[in-house]
């Protein structure tokens, strides 16, 4: 694909999409439109896994291709490399793959392939991933010089996001700026049609519905009657007032689904904490 199939736009913004199961990448044309591009078999959508082979580090589908759980070449699903600590790579994978310098608190995986032994950090995992898919899209718009928007789920926290910008400087891509975004944005800016809100599960959930000027609470049972905690629509007021509405009926250890319209990066961090400090089970 070059310019000239493309269209006229002022500047070559590529386009990765981090999103839970699969990640995508194209780019934004002169209107702002979200363009997929495919990967290197043909896919449009690719799984969110990486895994080292003799072929060094593949992607997706080449990643699970031949795997065997019995063999040293792990399938890691980026996912679960995300702003996790040691305990949780302990479950995810078992002891002898990876390793822990207590000094740095640096956690290191240790890879194999018939030529090479390898250790990496997370962040360099996910930052090869990222290489190769920015590398992936410049080939097929023949374009070196181009920007780059990270998408990424709204719910990631803030390590979640540092660790993903992280892994951005570890890429070295050599472009003139980059921005990191979440889905919601990015849907609220048209670069894809479907809404992420509306993959969440409603039943038996307490709803938060945060809109531009007002938010409303409104609790589901399983079946799928609606109580709505507040008869008007509450403007202006904080999140632990929100929550003192709900409490009477929705305790800590319930589930939490956020359904945002807007969704401040600023505010999301206030609500993520809050649910986290009280111990609620966030679902999204």
């Amino acid at each position: 694909m070059n310019k000239d199939q493309i269209g006229n736009y002022p500047d070559l913004h590529v386009v990765i999409y981090f999103g839970i199961d699969y990640w995508q990448i194209g780019y934004r044309n002169d209107t702002g439109t979200w363009i997929e591009l495919k990967n290197q078999i043909g896919e449009t959508k690719t799984p969110n896994c990486i895994a080292y082979n003799n072929d060094g580090f593949v992607l997706g589908t080449l990643a699970l291709i031949g795997y065997d759980e019995n063999l040293s070449n792990t399938v890691f699903n980026l996912d679960k490399l995300i702003g996790q600590g040691l305990s949780d790579y302990q479950k995810i994978f078992s002891n002898n793959e990876l390793v822990e310098f207590k000094e740095s608190n640096e956690i290191l995986f240790i890879l194999k392939n018939d030529l090479n032994t390898i250790m990496i950090s997370p962040e360099q995992l996910v930052s090869e991933f990222i290489k190769q898919m920015f590398s992936l899209a410049r080939c097929q718009l023949n374009e070196h010089q181009a920007k780059l928007t990270i998408i990424i789920p709204a719910h990631f926290n803030n390590c979640q996001r540092c660790l993903v910008k992280k892994a951005l400087e570890m890429a070295n891509l050599e472009i003139e700026s980059t921005e990191m975004i979440s889905d919601l944005l990015a849907f609220d800016r048209g670069y894809y049609d479907i809404n992420p809100t509306q993959k969440l599960e409603l039943k038996n959930s307490l709803i938060i519905d945060f809109e531009s000027s007002s938010t409303n609470i409104v609790l589901l049972y399983e079946n799928e009657e609606k109580l709505i905690l507040n008869d008007t629509l509450i403007s202006g007021n904080t999140l632990a007032e929100l929550f003192n509405h709900a409490q009477q009926q929705f305790f800590p250890g319930d589930t939490v689904k956020l359904n945002p319209k807007e969704f401040i990066s600023d505010a999301k961090y206030n609500i993520y904490e809050y649910l986290e400090i009280h111990s609620f089970q966030v679902n999204y």
